[in-house]
């Protein structure tokens, strides 16, 4: 009786590692005491070929074994499990790659990936976002590179990395010369423009505007006005201030007094406000070294004489 040895089955695979994007690999046979080998690829196809080269027709799990027989008819079989995972391909639009401060970037994602995504961005400012659709707003001016970096569940990676320049905003400044706003008699006022740019739109808060650099401005009525400037730089960068001021109406002073002689015996002055204006307060000084803040007030004096 003779018992024959059985073959053992072995093999390594070349090629098609995960991540590669690749589905075409190679077997290479390293059996020992074995004269004939049938494949089984996992997908429905076989193969006796010794050293086989497979291409799938598509990424996935798959179980590879191989039958090996000895001159003898002994058999034995192996099977090995491999991973062809489809690479990602990372493709996204951006709005703007020159933007001004504080202006939104915003990146639409356009990848192809098999399995699920993982997403990590890095704005080149300290800001990092894991959506698939990312924006950001920088604060200060300068070039950053944006990094986008795609991970499926099979661990493949794809990367971009796209340049944004951010763009200084200019500072918008005004003063204003000429008349006082309080008490003002002249409503007619220079707004100085110490902005720094060439360009210019104001708003006066009355309903008009103006687009010279430092224009002046005469104002018809007293009131409350919010004047804006609106400044941009020669790349479109726009930026705005505004103040608010009153113009109060400077009173005009005036009263009657019900007599201006009277005997000293009994006399009492009565005086009556006749101002120009509203929303006054008052200081009566009689010439008596007395004083009185009401409106319409009434002495009586205990000298013959004149008071002013």
């Amino acid at each position: 009786v003779n018992v024959s040895s059985n073959p053992i089955p072995n093999f390594s695979i070349v090629g098609g590692s995960a991540c590669s994007g690749s589905t075409s690999i190679s077997l290479n046979n390293i059996s020992t005491n074995a004269t004939s080998y049938v494949w089984s690829f996992g997908d429905g196809t076989f193969s006796t070929t010794i050293n086989p080269t497979k291409n799938y027709l598509s990424f996935g799990d798959y179980t590879i074994k191989l039958i090996a027989t000895s001159i003898n008819g002994c058999k034995d079989s192996i099977t090995k499990i491999i991973t062809l995972s489809s690479k990602p391909i990372v493709n996204y639009t951006v709005n703007k790659s020159s933007v001004c401060v504080g202006d939104s970037v915003v990146f639409s994602n356009a990848s192809t990936v098999v399995g699920t995504p993982y997403h990590y961005w890095d704005f080149g400012n300290g800001l990092i976002s894991t959506n698939g659709n990312a924006g950001v707003v920088y604060s200060t001016p300068g070039t950053y590179t944006v990094k986008y970096f795609l991970t499926n569940s099979s661990n493949c990676k794809d990367s971009l990395f796209t340049i944004i320049t951010v763009l200084g905003k200019p500072v918008p400044s005004f003063e204003v010369t000429g008349n006082s706003f309080d008490c003002a008699t002249n409503l007619n006022y220079v707004f100085n423009n110490t902005s720094g740019t060439t360009n210019a739109i104001w708003d006066f808060g009355d309903g008009t505007s103006s687009t010279v650099f430092s224009p002046s401005k005469t104002y018809t009525t007293f009131g409350t006005y919010t004047v804006k400037l609106k400044t941009w730089t020669n790349i479109g960068c726009i930026d705005s201030i505004s103040k608010t001021f009153t113009i109060s109406q400077k009173p005009i002073a005036s009263f009657n007094i019900n007599t201006t002689s009277q005997c000293l015996n009994g006399n009492n002055f009565e005086f009556t406000d006749n101002s120009s204006c509203t929303g006054l307060s008052y200081l009566w000084n009689f010439g008596n070294g007395t004083t009185s803040t009401a409106q319409n007030p009434s002495t009586n004096y205990g000298a013959i004489g004149t008071y002013p």
